[in-house]
């Protein structure tokens, strides 16, 4: 259902680009039926140690070289579960330990039986207002039964795939301590629309990943639907979708977070182990919302690798432009994005998260975006990968 170049990727990318000083590379990857479970995840591991051997210089030849280096895994939707499910791999291996992974309303559970499905339906009320997820447009039931279909199509249908519909494997959300636990985990972030169809499978799995010892951030924005944060833009009406700002920014936040407690072995701010650091995200540009939070101020520290000061905001005022930046230093990131339309089977984005060396400048092609922004964009499919090393090493 996507590629790097569709489904509002491109608008994506460049934000969190804009957003964290950051380079960024998309991968394209064999499409549902084509591309299954195993074979998306397979192409998303070789591209991340495509984009180590290849990327900044002291990343390293391979993953193993790359030890020291804070590399973040994530996605979005289908790409969510793809993305925590390498993560688990990698956990269960032990060979190369992440420094994050940041999911996107991730589709974490393939059999499709939780709550959400029946209380988020989409539906009116008498008096015209619209509740529930709105990209589920069928009622519970039929919902359900076409979710169930897709992840069929996403294990496929050979002998093993009724059984990776119930394997942590490809579900995340049923993994337990044997897949989340040991201590080898990256701190874990979600960000996902209260009013989603598979608001569970990111709160159960928050929940678990936590009480076995992960550090995790759960943010919850009420109202929102299935993937909202790919609407940042807005959705047609030429006004941007705070909600999906905020979550952008926090991402950015999180990432810069889990590189300082990665370089200095410490305690993250924003995850936590036993219970997940749970945040319901409100809109305090609403005059009432004074009376609703603590008269405290909120920190977050700027963008800006160059400067230490912080951004301190009011609780009655919308979340801040800025975001925490950490130690001031960047990290190797990779992302798997996959979007949705009414479910989304494929159009995993591999990204890289890096504050781009001066040197590196000309690696990318720029774009200049419609807000004046430069930002670095790349695209690099799995079957262009070995192509693409003599135009890297020519640039």
């Amino acid at each position: 259902y996507g590629s790097p170049q569709t489904n509002g990727y491109p608008s994506l990318l460049s934000n969190l680009a804009s957003l964290s000083g950051a380079m960024v590379m998309g991968i394209d990857y064999p499409l549902v039926p084509i591309g299954t479970f195993e074979g998306i995840r397979s192409a998303t591991e070789d591209a991340l140690n495509w984009l180590i051997k290849h990327g900044p210089d002291s990343c390293g030849d391979s993953i193993a070289d790359a030890s020291n280096i804070p590399v973040f895994l994530g996605g979005d939707s289908a790409g969510g579960g793809t993305a925590m499910a390498l993560a688990i791999k990698l956990n269960q291996g032990r060979t190369f330990r992440l420094a994050g992974t940041i999911l996107l309303s991730p589709w974490t559970n393939l059999k499709c039986d939780t709550p959400e499905y029946y209380y988020n339906a989409f539906g009116e009320t008498d008096g015209g207002a619209f509740l529930g997820d709105i990209m589920s447009r069928d009622g519970p039931i039929k919902t359900m039964a076409q979710y169930l279909q897709m992840a069929q199509a996403y294990v496929g249908q050979g002998p093993g795939g009724k059984q990776l519909l119930s394997s942590p494997e490809a579900s995340p959300m049923l993994a337990g301590e044997s897949e989340l636990g040991g201590g080898f985990l990256s701190p874990l972030y979600f960000a996902v629309g209260g009013a989603e169809t598979i608001l569970g499978d990111s709160s159960i799995l928050a929940q678990k990943a936590a009480a076995f010892g992960v550090e995790v951030s759960l943010q919850v924005f009420p109202g929102m639907w299935h993937d909202f944060v790919m609407y940042s833009e807005g959705c047609g009406s030429g006004s941007p979708l705070w909600q999906a700002d905020e979550a952008l920014r926090r991402i950015v936040a999180f990432v810069n977070d889990a590189v300082a407690a990665f370089r200095h072995h410490t305690p993250m701010k924003t995850a936590r182990r036993g219970v997940p650091l749970t945040e319901f995200i409100y809109d305090r540009s609403v005059v009432a919302s004074a009376s609703w939070f603590p008269h405290t101020e909120i920190v977050l520290p700027t963008t800006s690798s160059s400067s230490s000061s912080s951004s301190r905001l009011a609780p009655s005022t919308r979340p801040s432009e800025n975001v925490h930046d950490g130690d001031g230093i960047g990290a190797l990131s990779v992302f798997a994005f996959g979007m949705t339309a009414g479910l989304c089977l494929s159009g995993i984005i591999l990204c890289c998260l890096t504050k781009c060396p001066t040197h590196l400048q000309p690696w990318s092609r720029l774009l200049d975006e419609k807000d004046g922004t430069n930002v670095e964009l790349r695209e690099v499919t799995i079957g262009s990968m070995v192509e693409a090393d003599a135009e890297i090493v020519g640039q």
